[in-house]
């Protein structure tokens, strides 16, 4: 993207690049749950770093995958990792009202989506807002 002197046009450039990659977000999802026709389990980022252990052994249900207690324990310990981005500070929200009412709107199109899919019977395990 070209940023101009112009503080209206980056503004403007920034509102179409928020629309177009939330309009992906959620094609790539509804392509996912109504063309993917094999088992499916849905995960929220919010709920697993809320609660990392239950749905951690959730995934691994669904997955059928047997993990020792010291294995969870030690995935629990580090679940942080030791590749991490240094946080930076940013002195004001980027989203606009608008912004943040589209990405809501857009949001609850997926999850009323997944709530109301046929693959609901094949493990999906999700508790929507």
């Amino acid at each position: 993207m070209k940023v101009d002197s112009q503080p209206s046009c980056f503004v403007a450039d920034w509102q179409q690049f928020v629309a177009d990659k939330l309009s992906a977000w959620r094609q790539t999802n509804l392509d996912w749950l109504h063309n993917f026709t094999g088992p499916m389990h849905v995960m929220f980022y919010d709920q697993l770093i809320e609660d990392v252990a239950t749905h951690l052994q959730d995934l691994l249900r669904f997955l059928r995958l047997n993990v020792s207690e010291q294995n969870m324990a030690c995935a629990l310990e580090w679940r942080e990792g030791i590749y991490r981005r240094k946080r930076r500070v940013i002195n004001f929200d980027p989203f606009t009202a608008t912004m943040k009412q589209a990405l809501h709107k857009e949001q609850e199109a997926v999850y009323d989506a997944i709530a109301n899919s046929p693959h609901k019977s094949q493990a999906l395990s999700v508790k929507l807002r």
